[in-house]
């Protein structure tokens, strides 16, 4: 196993546990790979799957949702593939060290009501916050555009973002890259970005957005 902070893990995940009343992680996921700080964290909106759908990865033995559960549905692979662009990743292997959390931690197969992943939010923010201050990233990627404005609402951030880079999206048009300023209480500033959502990775994204992402990277030092 690589050097990772398994016992604050096995901690969080016990509390959250008895916050929740969920007993098991048919019901919910919070970790993505093993825990340890980092630069850059990646925020999704919540596991996929449902309790009689869903890959196991064995976090506390080394094991990453982007490298061993890859391959579990488009948004998991899809998220490695722009990781590892946009870091300059070598080696699938690096991936291990990136952190990747949720906005909320239970399982849904498709995506829950407004009021009930408000509710959800609610419920995984303390564990949340937690984990960022422990992290401590510098830049937060979200995994939809939408997720910066819902995170931001949910732990009453401020945001303040730019001129946003679009796409297509069917017969419209979508957000590919903003570039966000983030104020968390209690956390230094943290610059954000939000991207097209990573089950929709396309030609154009891989084309436009992943450059224009590894190089704002580069220019603040952390590729």
């Amino acid at each position: 196993m690589i050097a990772a902070n398994y016992d604050l893990m096995k901690d969080i995940e016990a509390r959250y546990r008895e916050a929740s009343g969920l007993g098991s992680r048919d019901h919910y996921s919070i970790f993505y790979g093993p825990l340890n700080k980092s630069p850059i964290l990646m925020i999704n909106a919540n596991p996929g799957g449902s309790p009689a759908n869903y890959q196991v990865v064995d976090v506390l033995n080394g094991q990453h949702e982007y490298i061993e559960g890859r391959n579990s549905g488009p948004t998991t692979r899809n998220g490695a593939e722009i990781l590892t662009a946009a870091m300059g990743i070598s080696t699938l292997d690096d991936i291990r060290k990136v952190q990747v959390l949720n906005r909320f931690f239970r399982r849904s197969p498709m995506r829950p009501s407004a009021a009930n992943e408000a509710m959800y939010m609610q419920e995984a923010k303390p564990f949340l916050r937690e984990l960022i201050q422990f992290i401590e990233p510098e830049v937060m990627i979200f995994g939809g555009d939408a997720g910066v404005g819902l995170f931001a609402k949910a732990h009453a951030a401020h945001m303040t973002g730019g001129a946003a880079l679009m796409g297509p999206n069917g017969r419209s048009e979508a957000v590919y890259l903003r570039e966000y300023k983030l104020v968390i209480p209690g956390y230094r500033p943290v610059v954000a970005f939000g991207i097209y959502h990573p089950s929709k990775l396309n030609g154009y994204f891989r084309a436009n957005a992943i450059p224009m992402l590894k190089g704002r990277l580069s220019e603040l030092g952390l590729v």
